[in-house]
């Protein structure tokens, strides 16, 4: 299956890439949960501040398990997502209230534990897809945990001419940690050549997906070696994965550096519970990497050919 996807990537990516002159609109896709300690609630809506503050983010998506759902908001008005979510105004009194209504859409899941990757893809490519009508905006999708914030370094994936985001190019993006003396000599940063573990923090990529992809990917965010699984999953039906973290940076928030105790999604212990997910050599890891550098390869390559050239 792999090989005849690379094999129809080679045909038709020249119809299938980006359109650079386009503009683009980015999707935050992700969910929410109430943590059980004040300081990580108090993270976490500074976190959602953060997203909602930023320009160059025009939409976040909240996909959120049903049965969690309160009755008032099967049909989510403004005045019931409001009702939802003021007691952030509880902790935060200044946080942007407005703007996150308006940029907000919500979804809801059957699935009753962590968003599944599968279902956040499929969600995007549904939903997301790009409209074939000259000069439309290319949706860009972005799934990420909650404790990720973007800066105005995001705005790359439009404005630098080196970005190669495309239906066969994603980005799997390494994180950056907040300054903190504890956190710091804990983790550091991911997107650093001595700290780098092969994590991936924010998975870029341009809907819709193919089907099959999507099925292959039915993963609760926060599994053991998630990120590696659908990297290598990508690979499989021609996606390239790249790690552009030196330019687009994301940042990770907890303070404490450890994971909470209890029962919340992404603490320590539900972690522990779930299953290694990059098993049986279905792993791969994309390295950090700046936007220019598969910008230069090309250069490189056809300067060495016109060298070549003149050679002969």
């Amino acid at each position: 299956m792999a090989a005849r996807h690379q094999g129809h990537k080679t045909q038709t990516q020249h119809r299938q890439q980006r359109d650079t002159t386009n503009p683009i609109e980015v999707h935050l896709i992700g969910q929410w949960y109430w943590p059980k300690s004040v300081s990580r609630t108090k993270e976490l809506i500074r976190v959602l501040a953060t997203n909602t503050n930023n320009t160059f983010i025009q939409r976040i998506h909240l996909i959120q398990p049903v049965h969690d759902t309160p009755a008032f908001i099967n049909k989510p008005a403004k005045k019931h997502l409001l009702r939802y979510f003021e007691r952030i105004l509880v902790y935060d009194a200044y946080f942007p209230m407005e703007m996150f209504l308006r940029k907000l859409e919500w979804a809801t899941t059957s699935h009753s534990g962590n968003l599944l990757a599968s279902g956040a893809f499929r969600y995007a490519s549904q939903r997301l897809k790009h409209d074939v009508v000259p000069g439309s905006p290319t949706k860009v999708a972005i799934l990420a945990n909650q404790d990720i914030y973007f800066d105005t370094s995001l705005q790359l994936l439009s404005t630098s001419p080196h970005s190669d985001l495309s239906q066969y190019t994603s980005y799997f993006l390494s994180r950056y940690e907040e300054a903190d003396a504890e956190a710091d000599s804990l983790i550091g940063t991911q997107c650093s050549k001595d700290k780098f573990v092969g994590s991936h923090d924010a998975f870029v990529f341009i809907p819709p997906l193919p089907g099959p992809l999507i099925e292959r990917c039915a993963f609760e965010l926060g599994s053991w070696g998630i990120e590696a699984r659908l990297l290598w999953e990508f690979e499989q039906f021609g996606i390239t994965g790249r790690n552009p973290c030196k330019d687009i940076k994301i940042w990770h928030v907890h303070r404490g550096g450890l994971k909470e105790g209890g029962s919340d999604a992404g603490s320590e212990v539900s972690r522990k519970a779930m299953p290694e997910v990059n098993v049986d050599g279905k792993s791969s890891i994309a390295f950090p990497d700046a936007l220019k550098t598969q910008f230069k390869k090309v250069v490189d390559e056809l300067w060495g050919l016109q060298v070549s050239a003149q050679k002969s």
